[in-house]
């Protein structure tokens, strides 16, 4: 026991020995390295393009772009020149605003144009009624081209047109540096005494509801809804109790001068007979009034009216333009004109009506409107 040798052996836990046996501890087996995974990568390589490809499309798109440019141009061109010779030959033959009330007379003036036609001659006479009285006449030459085998011959023709020129019936009042007037003159009885006071005129009648000035104010808007034809002229008559209203109450109504007493008043309208006349004296739209009192005492008229003249009297005549479009006086003073060697005052307002005054043939003229002045003139003359 003593020369037995004893062995010893390092035993690991987990590891059993069985008795009486004896192992060899086994050799540790080196781990193997793994293998690297070798991913193999596809190049996608696309074709290369080939510009012949796009040849055919290019032929095409060119083709297309030609035709419209060269051929469908021409065409369009040719269509809209057509076109433009339509409306020139219709703008020639249109039917023009016949104005039924229009008074026409006629004056010639030439005025030569050039046209050029290229379809065939075209000639036409147009007449226009409009607000005027007048119409000029104008002569066109055109010049019309023929085809002949050895080509194109150009030969000129005239053609008359009328065309009108605007001439309004009532005047146009000056520019207000144009009222002038170089020497004052002052208005003295004219014309003959007569003792026939008529005034063959057509009448307009108007009945009143009750003898007071408010209720003529009324009457006179009334009055003033009515047109009559351009460049007539009307007596009005305004009648109560199927009479005619005195002068006395149209005087009162009317005249009224502001610069002087009331005795003056009386003594100038006891100057004045009981004859009068209301007129109007119409345009296409318009509506002038004309007062008209016969005189008694032509000395005492003429006195008094032309110190009213210098005084009042462009403010004093409210009631003759009641109801009227309102104008602007362009000088506050009247200047003296001439018609027919017959002198009347005169004074202008910016919408064309006037204040004009005369005496003439025995009577006093008191009117809003130059033509209509002129008129009665002409018929009482």
């Amino acid at each position: 026991m003593q020369n037995e040798e004893i062995k010893f052996r390092i035993i690991k836990a987990g590891e059993e020995v069985e008795k009486g046996e004896r192992k060899e501890i086994p050799k540790e087996i080196p781990k193997e390295k793994p293998k690297k995974s070798v991913k193999i990568y596809f190049e996608d390589r696309k074709p290369k393009f080939n510009l012949l490809y796009l040849l055919p499309i290019l032929l095409i798109v060119g083709g297309a772009v030609y035709f419209f440019i060269f051929y469908q141009k021409e065409d369009y061109l040719k269509i809209k020149i057509s076109k433009r010779e339509i409306t020139k030959e219709t703008k020639v033959e249109e039917t023009p605003i016949i104005n039924p009330f229009a008074k026409i007379t006629t004056t010639t003036a030439t005025i030569t144009t050039s046209t050029i036609a290229t379809t065939a001659e075209a000639t036409s006479s147009i007449t226009i009624a409009t607000e005027t009285t007048t119409k000029t006449e104008a002569t066109i030459t055109q010049i019309i081209a023929t085809e002949t085998k050895e080509g194109k011959i150009s030969t000129p023709t005239e053609t008359k047109i009328s065309t009108p020129t605007k001439e309004t019936l009532e005047p146009k009042s000056p520019k207000p540096e144009e009222i002038k007037e170089i020497t004052a003159k002052e208005i003295q009885p004219q014309g003959e005494k007569t003792s026939y006071f008529g005034l063959n005129f057509p009448s307009i009648s108007i009945n009143l509801d009750s003898l007071t000035q408010d209720d003529f104010q009324n009457k006179w808007l009334e009055l003033l809804r009515i047109q009559k034809s351009a460049g007539s002229i009307y007596k009005i008559d305004f009648n109560y109790n199927n009479s005619l209203i005195s002068g006395d109450f149209v005087k009162d109504y009317f005249l009224k001068p502001s610069f002087v007493e009331e005795k003056y008043i009386i003594n100038f309208k006891d100057s004045l007979t009981e004859n009068y006349g209301i007129l109007f004296y119409y345009t296409y739209t318009r509506k002038f009034p004309i007062l008209i009192f016969e005189i008694k005492d032509d000395f005492a008229v003429t006195t008094f009216m032309r110190l009213w003249d210098k005084e009042s009297i462009l403010k004093d005549f409210a009631n003759l333009y009641y109801g009227l479009p309102k104008g602007k006086l362009l000088r506050n003073y009247t200047i003296t004109q001439n018609y027919n060697g017959i002198d009347y005052k005169i004074a202008f307002f910016d919408n064309d009506y006037k204040f004009i005054w005369t005496i003439y043939n025995n009577k006093l003229i008191i009117s809003t409107t130059l033509s209509g002045f002129k008129g009665l003139i002409n018929k009482i003359k």
